[in-house]
This record gives C-alpha cells, sequence and structure tokens, in this order.
C-alpha cells in the first residue's frame, strides 16, 4: 500500500493525489493504532508496518 500511496501522491491527476492524501491519512490513523496499541515502535508507517510484519512473522507486503 505504501507504494501505491507514494505514486498517488506524485500524480499529475488532482483527483488521484486526493485519493494518495485519502490513503495516506488512513495509512496513518491505521499505523498509529498499530503503534499504540500493540508495537509501541516505528516512527512512520512505512518502520511499523514492517514491526507488525515481524512480529507476526510475515513477509513484508509489496
Amino acid at each position: 500500500m505504501l507504494p501505491l500511496r507514494e505514486t498517488a501522491l506524485d500524480h499529475t491527476d488532482q483527483a488521484v493525489r486526493l485519493s494518495g492524501q485519502r490513503l495516506s491519512l488512513g495509512l496513518e490513523q491505521l499505523t498509529a493504532t498499530l503503534r499504540q496499541e500493540f508495537l509501541g515502535s516505528g516512527e512512520d508507517p512505512a518502520a511499523v508496518i514492517a514491526a507488525y510484519a515481524a512480529e507476526h512473522q510475515q513477509p513484508l507486503p509489496a
């Protein structure tokens, strides 16, 4: 999801950029909850997702 967010935020179409902003906000909210409730670590969404995947012995999502 992070690569999708970055691609959308960099897109030339305003509607796509707006969708990227919405996705970014959702990811920030999700990873803030994961950090607070479960992990207690991670400075940004990518770090939190990596920590969550490692905690559950799962590969990082593409």
